[in-house]
This record gives structure tokens, C-alpha cells and sequence, in this order.
């Protein structure tokens, strides 16, 4: 039986690269800009669980 995790990575090596290095900044960028999105939605619910509903708004809009 084949191990999940040499097939996994043999999947990952096997994925279409970037053809070209103006492309890789471009999608190192996309991808960079959609982690700080997460992180700044993800920092926002946390002080939203810890306030009281009149300063949710605020600490949203901060946020």
C-alpha cells in the first residue's frame, strides 16, 4: 500500500508553478494579503467575544 504522504507530496511537487518570476511576486503577494485578511477577521472576533455589544462596533471599525 502506497503512503499517503509520499503520494501527498508527489501531488504538491506535480502542481503548475509560476511561469514566470513577475507571476511569482504577484501570487506570493495574493496570498500574503489573504493571511493578514484572515488574521485581521480572526483579531476582530476575538476582541468582539471579549466586549460588550456597544463596543463591538468600534473595535470593528478599528479593526
Amino acid at each position: 500500500m502506497p503512503d499517503p504522504m509520499v503520494s501527498n507530496f508527489q501531488n504538491e511537487r506535480s502542481l503548475p508553478k509560476p511561469s514566470s518570476v513577475q507571476e511569482s511576486f504577484e501570487a506570493e503577494a495574493l496570498a500574503r494579503a489573504k493571511f493578514i485578511r484572515v488574521l485581521q477577521t480572526w483579531a476582530s472576533d476575538r476582541l468582539a467575544a471579549n466586549a460588550s455589544r456597544f463596543e463591538i462596533v468600534e473595535k470593528r471599525k478599528a479593526a
